[in-house]
């Protein structure tokens, strides 16, 4: 057992330095710090995996051992000596977080996940799953492409957690060094977003895609209050928002909801009222947005799959999905995310979707449940900062960051009101709302030795929830037992059985199936 826990702590550094390595190769010589240049730069390596990650698959080219090659690849563009003052630091980092990696009960949505990341691990590509099930379009992301790279030889598919670790640990990692490097009046911004992460967000078991995309929003937020921070402001942070969030989007396309957000910084922290472009950043950013259009083209025949106007016709495109089916699993997920499935007062769906309706249910079985828990940690922030700034604006020149957090809520609250599609949004509105009353006196108030208290408090915290979460499922008699620690349960990542059918889907009604030498085309 402890072993395997070292051999999975290790593979899991070693992951963090590849990663990290391949998005060195955009580094610009503008970033002066290198806790600053991993952040971004592991982001970067992310994207850079997943496009990778995406190629293969649609090259056929399925092999954990070539999967173990693009891990070393990575790790060999990782400068050791540039990192030799900080690894030490990293290592620790690690150590104290990894608790959280150690899982035995998935999220609710794992076997769907799971049954595209096997897909796209050990099959040859599919032109039109999107014919197979609406899932396949509408749930499934673009991150699983990231996952299938981690499909290594005799581990199989037991590592495929550590990306999404990675993403939660890089930034803690950084949030942790900005808080301890800059005391100023912006590191209690931090500080708030660090507790909110550590208290609320401390099951990897329960990250499904939409709270990748919310981290990665996230870092945007934070590079924002690091570039206001600055006398000169950074050009190429510009440029890093614009990728972040085409990123978030492809990995959850209700990302989308941060939209005013975004314009907001990059207006705030356009440079003489322009941005400048970085060719490096541009290119990847264009390469993305293409393979993303892409994907969805190739998965349902629509570019963009909620833009009815992007859809082909079928007699062009044959594999083109019945954009009628996306409408009902849209109107499906809209109906459950305001609760219509746990009320029995209202029975026509299009007429409990009046807000009317729907808002009585969803504050008493969700807002209270669960967003109101989500939003204590920032609402204490804000009753601190209030007091001690005397309950006087600062700083109304974010009056209109407020302004457009406000917007990104309504968009949020209107649509898909669920903590799991707009924890970000939140955490920015009280971001915004606590910034415009932040002065200099509560840099004087708080010192060094307070900060690093708070940072262990939230650490022991952290690992109190998860060591006890850890004990209990050693000690169920279901099939979330932790029997397989410290890797996650077998019966969940267990790779599909091959039989004589050409597929291991089932086909949607009226749909059929070419088998090519290269593909599978359904349509």
């Amino acid at each position: 057992m402890f072993l395997n826990t070292l051999i999975f702590f290790i593979i899991t550094q070693i992951s963090l330095y590849s990663i990290i390595g391949y998005g060195t190769l955009l580094r610009s010589n503008s970033l002066k710090n290198i806790w600053l240049e991993n952040f971004i730069s592991f982001t970067i390596g992310i994207i850079i995996i997943n496009l990778v990650g995406q190629f293969l698959y649609y090259l056929n080219l399925n092999s954990n051992y070539l999967n173990l090659l693009i891990l070393i690849i990575g790790l060999s563009f990782f400068s050791f000596k540039k990192n030799k003052d900080i690894i030490y630091k990293q290592i620790l980092i690690n150590i104290l977080f990894f608790s959280g990696l150690l899982i035995s009960k998935l999220h609710e949505d794992w076997p769907y996940h799971f049954s595209f990341i096997e897909q796209i691990s050990n099959h040859s590509p599919i032109i039109g799953i999107g014919n197979v099930d609406d899932i396949h379009i509408l749930s499934t992301s673009f991150f699983s492409y990231v996952q299938k790279i981690f499909f290594l030889p005799f581990f199989q598919f037991k590592l495929i957690f550590i990306p999404v670790y990675l993403i939660f640990l890089n930034l803690m990692m950084f949030l942790i060094q900005v808080i301890l490097e800059n005391k100023n009046k912006f590191s209690l911004l931090i500080l708030m977003i660090l507790t909110i992460i550590a208290v609320k967000m401390s099951r990897i078991s329960e990250f499904g895609y939409d709270y990748l995309s919310n981290l990665i929003l996230l870092k945007i937020v934070v590079l924002f209050l690091i570039n206001q921070n600055s006398l000169i402001k950074n050009y190429i942070f510009e440029n890093v928002y614009i990728l972040f969030f085409l990123y978030a989007v492809t990995i959850k396309i209700t990302a989308l909801f941060f939209t005013p957000v975004l314009i907001y910084f990059l207006y705030t922290d356009f440079n003489k009222k322009k941005i400048i472009l970085n060719e490096r950043y541009s290119f990847l950013f264009l390469f993305l947005g293409c393979l993303f259009l892409i994907e969805n083209f190739l998965k349902s025949g629509c570019f963009l799959y909620f833009v009815e106007t992007t859809c082909f016709n079928k007699d062009l495109i044959s594999w083109s999905i019945d954009y009628y089916r996306i409408i009902q699993h849209s109107e499906h997920v809209e109906l459950w995310a305001k609760g219509f499935y746990i009320q029995d007062l209202v029975n026509n769906p299009s007429a409990y979707l009046n807000i009317e309706n729907w808002l009585t249910v969803w504050t008493y079985n969700h807002f209270f449940y669960k967003v109101f828990e989500f939003i204590i940690i920032p609402i204490l922030f804000l009753t601190y900062i209030l007091i001690s700034e005397n309950f006087i604006i600062k700083n109304k020149r974010y009056i209109w960051f407020l302004f457009a957090s406000t917007i990104s809520l309504i968009i949020w609250l209107v649509l898909l009101p669920q903590l799991r599609f707009g924890s970000a949004i939140l955490i920015v509105f009280f971001v915004s709302f606590n910034v415009i009353f932040l002065g200099q006196n509560i840099a004087k108030k708080i010192n060094n030795r307070n900060y690093m208290m708070a940072i262990i408090f939230l650490i022991l915290v952290f690992n109190f929830k998860n060591i006890n979460r850890i004990s209990n499922e050693f000690l169920r008699e279901d099939v979330h037992k932790f029997t397989y620690f410290p890797f996650p349960p077998e019966k969940r990542i267990l790779p599909y059985t091959k039989s004589t059918n050409t597929i291991k889907f089932l086909l949607h009604n009226g749909r059929a199936t070419d088998k090519y030498r290269w593909f599978t085309l359904i349509n």
